[in-house]
């Protein structure tokens, strides 16, 4: 908690450890979240190729910009060299035909087989054993 009176003095390390990340994560988060809701359009809304790859370059150059920034916190600094690493890979959906914006749809599909394999490996260790 912060004290009394002081807006700016934290009462732990982790707050401040904490308090620091978000200061610089967030807007990044923000930038982030804003790319993507103006390059995310439905299938049938999907741009002609031509436009689509003039639309992927705009996105990148954004990305890059807000991944290039100097960033004080590690954790910040390795999520902006994953998201340059993978630039060439973020907005596949827009050029590619069936490609989807987000893995939501195959996370679906695989959420039953995890949780059955999740279910097994506990009954065949020592816990799942006495239930």
């Amino acid at each position: 908690m912060r004290e009394e009176g002081n807006p700016h003095r934290f009462t732990s390390a982790r707050e401040k450890y904490l308090a620091e990340r978000v200061y610089e994560a967030g807007p990044f988060s923000e930038a982030l979240h804003e790319i993507y809701q103006r390059f995310d359009v439905q299938p049938e809304d999907r741009p002609p190729p031509g436009e689509a790859e003039r639309l992927v370059g705009e996105a990148r150059t954004l990305m890059e910009d807000r991944a290039g920034r100097p960033y004080e916190s590690s954790e910040v600094r390795r999520f902006a060299v994953k998201i340059k690493n993978g630039i060439d890979h973020w907005f596949t959906f827009l050029v590619v035909p069936g490609v989807e914006p987000t893995n939501n749809r195959a996370e679906r599909a695989l959420r039953e087989h995890v949780v059955q394999r999740r279910i097994m490996s506990y009954f065949r260790n020592g816990k799942g054993t006495g239930i």
